[in-house]
């Protein structure tokens, strides 16, 4: 508490309860830097310095002075030192203790953070905490939260890293938390999916080639072997007539010769049949790439519910005889201080020659939990009580 201001009145019980001090009391113990009142102007100008003990001291001297530097999140004007609006963002301590242009946090005099009941500290960024203590502390800290201080969400994406929840409390300096209200990380998002096995398939296609002329013995179909080379076949033949006797008057022929009473004029005449259309099957392989893995689910963080991951897309198709995986579901972001969970993997995809099944790819892992209160650089934070603490101590 602070000592009242004009017009109440003030005594040396006062000035005892806010700053200590020995029985009997006497004005030469409250001094600026005589051990009880620290030498620091402001906000302790009105108090003469214990370096010219002659100045005059007096009660009115102290009035509205505190032993601490009090800032308030959720502060009404007139009524709480310092207050700061509801809710703010990406603090750190430095900054809300620097007050008129004076950096109290490297002053050493004590400090208290309050955070009023209804009132929240959050972070908007999973990179930077919601509330970060910084280093270059001079003197105690303390946060009385009545409130609440929310870390950011993990975000879904390739690198891990980002999946990971942001902190509530990133302490670079020794703190003193007395925890009334909810102090949360952010969860960790979720994993992708598994992208699916690829796949073999085939297409048959007819080529058609040509005609088999001048070219004899044997089927139809070996006249087109002959002409077109393997895999050749005759689709459509029609009989035609030729001089068995006579080369010079030979039609070309691919079945052997019968006699056929329209082609005969006379006994050498016989009839055969010419391939108009000679065709080949082709076959080629098709490529199936497997689906992509569905997107996990964001964290939850403040201002920021946690969702769902997606479904994992279908895999392409086509063909005959193979077919390409489905991707696998995305995992569900994590609540409050929980990590998400992993993605599902990618289904089997199919060729229709060996090896004959493709292994779908794992599901990505989930972010972390961020941490609720992390300490850095070997910084101690007593927690006292500890209210509701969502997400793990580091």
């Amino acid at each position: 508490m602070a000592i009242p201001a004009s017009p109440n009145s003030v005594s040396f019980s006062d000035l005892q309860n806010e700053f200590g001090g020995l029985n009997p009391i006497s004005f030469s113990e409250y001094y600026r830097n005589a051990g009880l009142v620290p030498n620091s102007s402001p906000p302790f100008g009105s108090v003469p310095a214990f370096s010219n003990p002659l100045l005059p001291i007096s009660i009115s001297s102290f009035r509205g002075l505190s032993s601490a530097i009090i800032v308030t999140i959720g502060g009404i004007a007139g009524t709480d030192p310092n207050p700061r609006p509801s809710p703010l963002t990406n603090q750190n301590t430095q900054s809300l203790f620097t007050i008129g242009g004076i950096n109290y946090w490297t002053t050493n005099v004590t400090k208290i953070l309050i955070i009023k009941s209804g009132a929240e500290i959050g972070s908007t960024n999973r990179d930077v905490p919601a509330l970060r203590i910084s280093s270059g502390l001079q003197g105690q800290f303390i946060i009385q939260n009545n409130g609440t201080i929310s870390g950011a969400g993990g975000i879904p994406g390739v690198v891990v890293a980002q999946r990971n929840g942001g902190d509530a409390i990133y302490a670079e300096s020794n703190a003193t938390i007395q925890n009334n209200g909810t102090i949360r990380s952010g969860g960790g998002a979720g994993g992708q999916g598994g992208k699916g096995g690829d796949g073999l398939a085939y297409s048959s296609t007819v080529q058609s080639l040509g005609p088999a002329s001048n070219y004899t013995g044997g089927s139809c179909s070996t006249s087109c072997v002959q002409r077109y080379g393997p895999g050749a076949y005759c689709a459509f033949a029609t009989p035609t007539c030729y001089n068995g006797g006579n080369p010079n008057f030979f039609k070309p022929q691919c079945n052997a010769p019968n006699v056929n009473r329209t082609c005969r004029i006379n006994i050498i005449f016989f009839v055969g049949y010419f391939c108009n259309d000679c065709r080949r099957n082709v076959t080629s392989n098709i490529t199936l790439t497997g689906g992509n893995g569905g997107n996990g689910g964001i964290g939850q963080g403040y201002n920021q519910l946690p969702t769902n991951g997606t479904l994992g897309l279908p895999g392409q198709t086509g063909g005959t005889g193979g077919s390409a995986g489905t991707g696998g579901t995305g995992g569900n972001g994590g609540t409050w201080g929980n990590s998400g969970t992993g993605g599902t993997a990618g289904t089997n995809g199919l060729r229709y020659i060996g090896p004959t099944v493709v292994p779908g790819d794992p599901g990505g892992p989930p972010g972390s939990a961020g941490a609720s209160v992390r300490r850095i650089g070997g910084s101690t934070v007593t927690i006292s009580p500890t209210g509701t603490i969502l997400g793990p101590i580091i």
